[in-house]
């Protein structure tokens, strides 16, 4: 980098920073001396690594990250420095991983994991941060594999498995 971020903050404006290169690796926005606004980084490759949305000192709104190969990594929601809200998560092949929930920092809602084929893995909801509510596994060609119940957290009734085909296991 040119510059260095222990020169700290600025009053006002617009912070950019760059690989020897003479590429940009950071652009941080100030208000107050605060982060505010929207802030970027590069690799060194050109390729954006993320983008945040900042308010007051406060990661604020969407957050969103890519690999170096240009996928789209994640995507993730703040209120007032806390992750709040949906989740995103994908493969650096670009097919989506996961959606899970958050509250206040802690999953809490519905959470969703896929195969690579695009299918259902895993369904379970949160509350609170602990398991709540059915769970349930899917195999890649989309038949059921388990359902679980829970509640605060830990197995609360029967469990169930198929075989890949479909007929009831146990």
């Amino acid at each position: 980098m040119k510059e260095p971020l222990s020169d700290g903050p600025i009053k006002e404006g617009l912070r950019t920073l760059l690989w020897d290169t003479g590429k940009k690796k950071l652009e941080l926005s100030y208000k107050n001396y605060k982060l505010d606004g929207i802030c970027k980084s590069w690799y060194e490759n050109g390729q954006k690594e993320s983008e945040l949305n900042w308010s007051g000192g406060k990661q604020n709104g969407l957050e969103t990250r890519w690999f170096d190969n240009g996928q789209k990594k994640f995507e993730r929601n703040f209120k007032d420095g806390e992750e709040n809200g949906l989740r995103t998560v994908y493969h650096e092949d670009g097919y989506k991983l996961s959606e899970e929930n958050f509250k206040n920092e802690i999953k809490h809602g519905l959470s969703t994991a896929y195969h690579k084929n695009g299918q259902k893995e895993c369904e379970n909801t949160f509350k609170n941060g602990k398991e709540d509510g059915l769970l349930t596994y899917w195999y890649k060609n989309g038949q059921k594999q388990f359902e679980q119940n829970f509640k605060d957290g830990k197995g609360n009734g029967l469990f169930t498995a198929w075989y890949k085909k479909g007929q009831k296991d146990f």
